[in-house]
């Protein structure tokens, strides 16, 4: 029936024996009295002659009483646990959902392999259950085996944005049950953990350039499209950007951002064609290296209206005044109804 420690750093407690050990060898001074016999007086324990100094180690009822006290708080704060070879552990990882932990998906897999297995050593079967963050939570792996887990992560693909984690961790705890133990994955340090779930941080610093806004305008003629780049890093960034369009695409031209700073590049839509690719050399971060530009065009919609002869002249003045609005045959259907009522 081996035995484990569900809070193993519980353990440091056991740092207060040497404590108090210290502080019973450092024994008071004894007091001299002069007096004229000695009969009278109980035979007493010698304290120390000397003072403040190390000497013989005095046992006593507050000693013993001091130590045992420590073991036992030791041994509530490490939640021990008996475990036998029928004993089965439920495990619940709550996977962090937003589109930051791209950049962290090799380092997931390194913390789940080394972490994994130390989860599992004292009991013989382990039900493990994977949960995303998201509002959605779906359900990415439930099972038994550590190579399975990892091979249901193999095609999850975080891209959610910031959102509460409480929702998903609460679904988690009622999965792993009191007992069970709830982790949390993620690349955010300072989130709450409620429901008594763990944290496993996988994130790191990075430097990351990306786009972040663009827009397209109609100047002279020719549709121009610009674009804004920025340097989340706290350093200076050196990158390389190129257009791509129609299977074709230009040469890479680099670009240097101080850090935190701001850049726009602009340019012209290829003649012919109504949309480009702008591709930024990689880096840990993907998401943000890829914008795909599209010419704006405006929608066509369909109206339908009655054959009211006195409204007539006022619903083909107003559908004249609108632009890009036409009048729906018999076997389309309309974007918009016009009709008449006489109550």
């Amino acid at each position: 029936m081996p035995l484990i420690f569900a809070n193993p750093a519980g353990l440091w407690a056991l740092l207060g024996i040497p404590m108090i050990l210290l502080i019973h060898f450092l024994q008071r001074e004894s007091k001299k009295i002069p007096v004229s016999t000695l009969f009278l007086l109980d035979a007493l324990d010698r304290e120390s002659v000397k003072g403040r100094r190390f000497e013989r180690l005095l046992p006593s009822v507050p000693l013993w009483l001091q130590l045992l006290g420590v073991l036992l708080f030791a041994w509530l704060l490490s939640e021990p646990r008996w475990t036998t070879n029928q004993s089965v552990q439920r495990i619940v990882l709550v996977l962090d959902n937003t589109a930051s932990m791209e950049a962290f998906r090799e380092a997931l897999s390194e913390s789940l392999d080394r972490e994994l297995p130390r989860l599992t050593r004292f009991v013989d079967s382990t039900e493990f259950t994977v949960l995303e963050s998201s509002i959605s939570g779906a359900t990415l792996y439930r099972g038994t085996s550590i190579p399975e887990l990892r091979e249901a992560l193999e095609s999850w693909r975080p891209g959610s944005g910031g959102h509460s984690f409480e929702q998903s961790i609460r679904v988690g705890r009622g999965i792993a049950g009191s007992e069970g133990i709830l982790i949390l994955v993620t690349d955010h340090p300072d989130v709450r953990l409620p429901y008594g779930a763990l944290r496993l941080s996988v994130g790191r610093p990075i430097d990351n350039v990306g786009f972040t806004g663009w827009r397209v305008d109609d100047e002279i003629g020719k549709k121009v499209w610009s674009a804004t780049l920025r340097n989340y890093s706290k350093i200076p960034q050196t990158r390389s950007w190129f257009l791509g369009s129609e299977g074709h695409r230009t040469e890479a031209r680099p670009v240097e951002l101080a850090a935190g700073a701001t850049l726009t590049l602009k340019g012209e839509f290829p003649e012919g064609s109504d949309r480009v690719t702008l591709l930024l050399t990689p880096d840990r971060f993907t998401r943000d290296d890829r914008l795909d530009l599209l010419t704006p065009s405006p929608k066509a919609l369909l109206v339908s209206r009655t054959n009211d002869p006195d409204i007539e002249p006022v619903m083909t003045g107003l559908i004249a005044s609108l632009e890009n609005i036409f009048q729906a045959r018999a076997e389309e259907t309309p974007d918009f109804w016009f009709a008449s009522y006489d109550p």
